[in-house]
């Protein structure tokens, strides 16, 4: 179910079981932490998300960090190999988490109407991608800004902030809003949208408007 389309999860296999270990610990410090200081980011991941899939890939295709996939459902993958310390873990899990919550937008509407097989600009790949995941990095970008945010909002320390820092925490935020303003910029100019569609980038224009100020 988590095979993708660029051969980062075709292979997957086994990470060794000190590294599990550890992942396994991270994510409830940071679910802890989350309960204690955006209860509802904790609330809402919990909700969207009941299995944690622990694997690496086989030979030089280990570098992802996570996946989501609709035939996945209510399951994320992470790779326990490539993560950089609690805040690269959570900023995952809260991106994986939250293409899980776009999920349910397409349950009952198309949301993106382009045809899949034309490609666009896309701010976060190399290579041009259909509108349809560049709508989707748009909005778990936005959730991934959104996230950080609230955390330093809160004033009260937290083990996630802690391990990056304040101010490292604050310029991450800003590279994923201009990364996210950078999608808005081609999903006006190209994208096909539904109602639903539409509803969903005004909220996310409005949520990075919020967060820039």
């Amino acid at each position: 179910a988590f095979a993708d389309d660029v051969g980062l999860t075709t292979q997957l296999i086994a990470a060794p079981s000190e590294t599990v270990e550890k992942i396994r610990a991270d994510i409830g410090t940071i679910l802890e932490d989350m309960r204690s200081l955006v209860p509802a980011w904790e609330r809402e991941l919990r909700a969207l998300v009941n299995t944690f899939v622990l694997a690496t890939s086989a030979g030089e295709q280990a570098s992802y960090n996570g996946a989501s996939a609709f035939a996945a459902w209510g399951a994320v993958l992470l790779n326990p190999v490539s993560q950089k310390g609690l805040f690269n873990l959570a900023v995952t899990m809260v991106h994986e988490s939250s293409h899980q919550k776009l999920f349910y937008a397409y349950l009952d509407d198309y949301v993106v109407l382009n045809d899949p097989d034309e490609s666009y600009y896309s701010p976060l790949r190399r290579s041009q991608r259909p509108m349809n995941g560049i709508f989707h990095a748009c909005y778990v970008t936005t959730c991934m800004a959104s996230f950080v945010s609230d955390l330093l909002n809160t004033g009260q320390k937290s083990v996630v902030i802690e391990q990056l820092g304040e101010a490292e925490s604050r310029e991450t935020i800003k590279s994923y809003t201009a990364v996210v303003e950078d999608c808005f910029g081609v999903i006006d100019a190209h994208a096909e949208l539904t109602d639903v569609g539409k509803t969903l980038l005004a909220d996310l224009k409005s949520e990075i408007e919020r967060i820039k100020t």
